[in-house]
């Protein structure tokens, strides 16, 4: 699978008939540097790529997690009781929380960094998910744009 930028992805989705172009937010540089300065970390470029298309608000996609700004500043204080005995280092950013189920990278990982994913009723150690954050943001939204398309296209007939 092709990996895509953030923008394309939206134009995917929109191809797909999920949203407008109106029904994403994304977060400025200045809210992107007020995240870093507050968690006192330095994120990594795909991500911030990311939060500059999808920040705020993504249509439809993640509507049932804490994804979005300024939400997502409160991670740091959700996440320690989240992760029970694992062990988490400071440099792990949080980026999806969900009932028990978070999804984080390592900001000292590089530009694109792993995703790892933890449950906490499994209280086992976290397993890498994705080679990227990139990777894992194309195959949710390449295949959720690619279900509802499907969907659409049967509810026509």
């Amino acid at each position: 699978m092709s990996n895509f930028t953030a923008s394309q992805l939206v134009k995917i989705m929109q191809e797909a008939g999920m949203d407008k172009e109106a029904d994403f937010e994304g977060c400025t540089n200045e809210e992107i540097a007020a995240i870093e300065e507050q968690l006192h970390i330095k994120l990594p470029r795909a991500y911030c790529d990311f939060l500059s298309v999808f920040g705020k608000t993504t249509g439809r996609l993640f509507n049932d997690v804490i994804f979005f700004y300024p939400d997502i500043l409160e991670f740091g204080y959700l996440i320690p009781d989240s992760f029970g005995t694992v062990e988490r280092s400071k440099s792990h950013y949080v980026f999806l929380f969900r009932d028990s189920l978070c999804l984080y990278f390592d900001t000292t990982a590089g530009s694109d960094p792993p995703v790892y994913r933890f449950i906490k009723e499994e209280d086992t150690s976290p397993d890498k998910v994705f080679d990227s954050f990139t990777e894992w943001l194309n195959d949710y939204i390449v295949k959720d744009s690619e279900g509802y398309k499907l969907y659409s296209d049967r509810e026509s007939i």
